[in-house]
């Protein structure tokens, strides 16, 4: 190639890089951006950050002072009979899968010689106020991150106040109630009437009600066919102190409970069932499973199961929406997703 060629495309190339400046000079002159009104760009708040993970309970609740002033230990003890499977409750019962439970309130965290403590209940510190049990019994997961306890939690403020009223009497000399203040009085008063508060033995027994006008229908069945088994599975993990889930894994305190919808009643070989549920007969409907979960008790008499019941349709129906799943083939129900 000779030197007029290569005149040439070095020309042309000088002339594109020339043109091109000429186009960025023009666009700036006829556009020109003015600074930023707040440099930078906003960071999350503190109080973004300390705003209550999803889920949790934000609303106020009537304190636990004045609800214990009411509170039944009666119920409370039969509110507790499901804790039995992990707990011992007399003195010097020793630990179970969880620790004892005399004495347990006023009593340090964490600090029951031979249990072995998660790491955060041991970091947590102090003692179990009535507050700090009523804080943990609410959600446990969420009192004590890292947690081994696998109860779910009790969302009815009543029904805590009673067990914690049981509790307290687990003691040579039960701890003082704690007095009602007239800051509590004032929360009490504007609480007083709204479900899941002062009124939530009201609004329990509206649910019980209606709960026993949906048995038998079909709105029950596609309750539990648009439940997540997921939501069912966490709050049916306390019933894994008594019963295997998996197949082919045997009976535990309790009988499997794999392929146990539609199963025909007290039918696991080798396990020793009640006299009443032998002869309830019959199989493990949808409709039959959401009477059991509602009052184990009531709908057996004399049965075994020391669970106290379930008084949330909503909670029922994702139970036995998890149920379904511990199937090869689980039944088909109204409204359940394809595939499943």
């Amino acid at each position: 190639m000779d030197s007029f060629k290569l005149n040439k495309i070095a020309g042309a190339v000088l002339g594109a890089c020339l043109f091109a400046m000429g186009l960025k000079l023009a666009g700036e002159a006829i556009y020109q951006p003015g600074p930023p009104a707040k440099p930078g760009y906003p960071l999350p708040s503190e109080t973004a950050e300390k705003a209550p993970a999803s889920g949790e309970a934000s609303a106020a609740v009537t304190p636990i002072a004045v609800r214990l002033a009411s509170a039944d230990a009666k119920r409370g003890e039969a509110d507790t009979k499901v804790c039995s499977a992990c707990h011992n409750f007399t003195e010097g019962a020793g630990t179970k899968v969880g620790p004892d439970l005399y004495g347990v309130v006023d009593r340090p965290k964490g600090k029951v010689e031979g249990f072995d403590y998660s790491s955060a209940m041991k970091a947590k510190g102090g003692d179990w106020s009535y507050a700090d049990l009523d804080q943990f019994l609410t959600k446990p997961s969420a009192y004590v991150t890292g947690t081994k306890m696998g109860y779910a939690g009790e969302e009815n403020p009543e029904k805590r106040a009673d067990i914690i009223g049981y509790l307290r009497t687990l003691a040579k000399e039960p701890a003082p109630l704690p007095k009602v203040t007239e800051a509590d009085k004032q929360v009490a008063s504007k609480e007083e009437g709204k479900p899941g508060q002062a009124g939530a033995k009201a609004a329990a027994g509206d649910t019980a009600k209606a709960a026993g006008e949906a048995e038998g229908q079909a709105d029950f069945l596609k309750l539990v066919g648009s439940s997540d088994p997921k939501k069912g599975q966490a709050v049916a993990q306390v019933c894994q102190a008594c019963h295997n889930v998996t197949k082919g894994s045997g009976a535990l305190v309790g009988p499997s409970l794999w392929n146990v919808v539609d199963r025909k009643k007290g039918s696991v070989a080798g396990y020793d069932y009640s006299e009443g549920l032998k002869a309830k007969g019959g199989d493990w409907s949808v409709n039959d499973l959401n009477s059991w979960l509602t009052n184990p008790q009531a709908y057996i008499p004399g049965t075994k199961m020391g669970y106290p019941g379930e008084s949330s349709v909503k909670k029922r129906a994702e139970i036995i929406a998890y149920l379904r799943t511990l199937s090869d083939h689980p039944i088909a129900l109204p409204g359940a997703a394809e595939g499943e």
